[in-house]
C-alpha cells in the first residue's frame, strides 16, 4: 500500500555573494509558491541564510526565488535568479521514511459514541497501534499528530512499550494529562484528516506510518485488512483485536449472533461468570485486556444455541493486578466490550 508522507522543510540558502554589496539590504526574502514570503536570517557561517517552510506532501514541487532590497533612496530590488519574473528555482519534496518499521497504525475511530469507554468513562476517539514484529518496541519519545505543520504534536511518555505482536490503544481526546491510559492532546475529526506516527528526535523524526481519511461514520472504525499490512477499510470496531474482513459493515452491521445477559461479580476477584444467549452453535472468544490494550486473559470456548452460563478461574492469571480492565466477547462479526474492575 502506498502511504502518503509529509515533511516540514528546513530550507538553507547558501552563499548569495552575487547579491551581496554595500547597496543591498540583507537579510532578504524568499518568495515561494504564488507569492508566499518568508524572511531570511543570517546563520553563523558567512554568506549562509535560512528560513523554514511549512509542510508539503512528498512529491510536491516548490518554486522559489530570492529577493534583496537596496538601501538607497529607490529601494531597488535584486533577484536570484536574475530573471525571477520569468524563471525561478524549484525542487521536488522528498522525505525520509522508515522502511519496514514494525509498529503500524492499524485501526482508528473518529466518531465513538457508544463503542468503548476510556478509563475515565468517556466515549472518546481512539487510535490503535499494532506491533507486527516478534520483539517488544519502545515508543519512548515518538510522536502522534493530526497536523501536517505540527508533526510533533503529542509525545509518547517514557517507557511506553508495545509488546511483540501486541496492540496499543491511544485515546485521542484532548486530555493529554489524564491518567490512567494514553491520552493525546488532540481529537480526530469525523469529517476527515490525517494521522501521523513519527519517529523520535534521536531518529530524525522520520515518518513510521501515516493515514489520510475522509468522513467517518459513528461507531464504525477504519482498519487495515489484512491485519497490520493491508489498505484501510470500514469495519466493525475491534480495538485491541486482529482486524477481520467483515462484509456486514456496509449493511449497517445488521444481525446479531449473541447477546450478553450478565457478567458477575463485577468487581472481579478470582472468579468470572458470564451468561450469554447465542442464536446458534458458535465459538466465543473471550479476552480481558488492560487500558494499554495488552492481553491479560484470552480463551476460546464453544457455546450452544440458547442460554450459556460460563465460569472462569482467574486466580492464576499473571499480571491481573487490581485495576480497570476491559472484557471483550466476540462471535463472528459481533463484538461486545464491557468495563470490569479487578479487586482482590
Amino acid at each position: 500500500m502506498k502511504r502518503k508522507k509529509y515533511i516540514k522543510l528546513l530550507f538553507l540558502i547558501i552563499s548569495f555573494q552575487m547579491l551581496m554589496d554595500d547597496s543591498l539590504s540583507f537579510p532578504g526574502n524568499l518568495i515561494f509558491n504564488d507569492n508566499n514570503i518568508l524572511s531570511l536570517s543570517q546563520q553563523a557561517s558567512e554568506g549562509v541564510y535560512a528560513c523554514e517552510i511549512g509542510g508539503f506532501p512528498a512529491g510536491a514541487f516548490v518554486r522559489y526565488y530570492i529577493e534583496a532590497i537596496a538601501s538607497n533612496q529607490f529601494f531597488t530590488a535584486s533577484f536570484n535568479p536574475e530573471r525571477a519574473e520569468h524563471d525561478v528555482y524549484y525542487f521536488k519534496v522528498n522525505i525520509k521514511t522508515e522502511e519496514n518499521f514494525p509498529v503500524v497504525i492499524n485501526e482508528f475511530m473518529a466518531s465513538n459514541t457508544k463503542t468503548i469507554k476510556d478509563p475515565q468513562g468517556d466515549y472518546d476517539d481512539w487510535i490503535e497501534l499494532y506491533n507486527t514484529g516478534n520483539s517488544d518496541v519502545d515508543l519512548t519519545g515518538m510522536y502522534l499528530s493530526d497536523k501536517l505543520d505540527n508533526y510533533k504534536k503529542w509525545k509518547f511518555p517514557d517507557n511506553t512499550i508495545i509488546k511483540a505482536n501486541g496492540y496499543l490503544i491511544i485515546w485521542a481526546d484532548e486530555d493529554g494529562k489524564a491518567t490512567p491510559g494514553l491520552h493525546t492532546n488532540f481529537k480526530l475529526s469525523a469529517d476527515g484528516e490525517v494521522i501521523l506516527f513519527i519517529n523520535s528526535d534521536a531518529n530524525g523524526n522520520s515518518i513510521c506510518d501515516s493515514v489520510s481519511f475522509g468522513k467517518q461514520e459513528p461507531d464504525i472504525s477504519s482498519g487495515r485488512y489484512p491485519n497490520g499490512m493491508g489498505n484501510f477499510q470500514k469495519m466493525p470496531p475491534t480495538p485491541g483485536f486482529e482486524n477481520s474482513n467483515f462484509s456486514s459493515v456496509d449493511n449497517e452491521m445488521k444481525g446479531h449472533d449473541f447477546y450478553l445477559s450478565k457478567i458477575y461479580p463485577n468487581p472481579i476477584n478470582d472468579e468470572l461468570n458470564i451468561e450469554i444467549i447465542s442464536e446458534s452453535y458458535n465459538y466465543l472468544n473471550i479476552r480481558i485486556f488492560n487500558i494499554l490494550g495488552e492481553d491479560i486473559f484470552h480463551h476460546c470456548v464453544f457455546v450452544g444455541a440458547g442460554l450459556n452460563k460460563l465460569r472462569f478461574d482467574l486466580s492464576n492469571v499473571e499480571k491481573f493486578v487490581n485495576g480497570l480492565y476491559y472484557l471483550s466477547l466476540n462471535i463472528k462479526s459481533n463484538l461486545i466490550i464491557e468495563k470490569v474492575v479487578r479487586t482482590k
